[in-house]
């Protein structure tokens, strides 16, 4: 089992990305950040990103930016089994809302660290994932059908939420025992304080790297995913799985 994490720096590629998905078990989980943020200030809605005590930095998400969150990932989750279908393979859309197969918990005030200062923000619709429902994606497998989670998810009364994927790709690692997990980005891998790739780590090890914020949030979930291999990679290359370019991480803390 291969869960595969198409970040949404990388989804101008997905035809390439597609063209050369790997052989076996395969469940796909996609963001779409950058497409968001394009759709909504389009629209006229500010998007605001605010950076939590653990410097990990987030969307804040309001109720206006929630609608358009959704309706992007739908977009972008029909587009991907698009392409799987035309290529001669199942797949199965889930964007956790409709099906349930996803729930979380809503986070409605993030600590925000402004100036150094830690602020209450309310009003927001994100959420942490808690749950996913394995036995829906490994019956959707056992079809020989290719599952697509989008990182959309229903919060316990019912709100829909915008959770993040690299947390929910993880969860669905530990969820279904998956043996490896792919995260695909738009930069080599982890990339050292002189901007070379590191191209082998052993999971203990990497709390002790400095990254940015996008690549601390993979390689937090990436610790915590239980998968036996984890690879970030390099996913805006012609063949992103057959040559990939980044770094391959051994979990020694299973």
């Amino acid at each position: 089992m291969i869960v595969i994490k198409i970040g949404g720096s990388v989804l101008e590629n997905l035809e390439a990305i597609i063209s050369d998905l790997p052989a076996g078990e395969i469940v796909i989980v996609h963001g779409g950040s950058k497409a968001v943020t394009k759709k909504a200030e389009s629209l006229g809605i500010a998007q605001k990103f605010v950076m939590a005590p653990n410097g990990l930095r987030s969307r804040l998400t309001d109720i206006e930016t929630m609608k358009v969150f959704k309706q992007t990932m739908l977009e972008i989750n029909c587009k991907i089994c698009g392409l799987l279908e035309g290529r001669g393979m199942s797949a199965a859309g889930i964007c956790g809302l409709e099906n349930s197969a996803v729930k979380a918990s809503r986070k409605e005030r993030l600590v925000s660290v402004e100036n150094g200062r830690k602020m209450l923000v309310e009003g927001n619709y994100s959420g942490k994932v808690e749950e996913i429902d394995s036995a829906k994606l490994r019956g959707i497998v056992s079809e020989g059908k290719i599952p697509i989670l989008s990182p959309v998810a229903l919060g316990s009364f019912g709100e829909e939420l915008n959770i993040d994927a690299d947390s929910l790709a993880s969860l669905a690692c530990r969820a279904l025992n998956a043996e490896r997990l792919v995260m695909l980005t738009d930069v080599d891998g982890i990339l050292d304080f002189e901007g070379k790739t590191i191209a082998s780590a052993k999971a203990s090890e990497l709390s002790g790297i400095k990254a940015g914020f996008g690549m601390n949030r993979k390689i937090l979930e990436a610790s915590r995913s239980g998968a036996k291999e984890i690879i970030i990679t390099n996913g805006l290359l012609e063949r992103p799985f057959s040559e990939m370019r980044g770094t391959v991480v051994e979990n020694d803390i299973i």
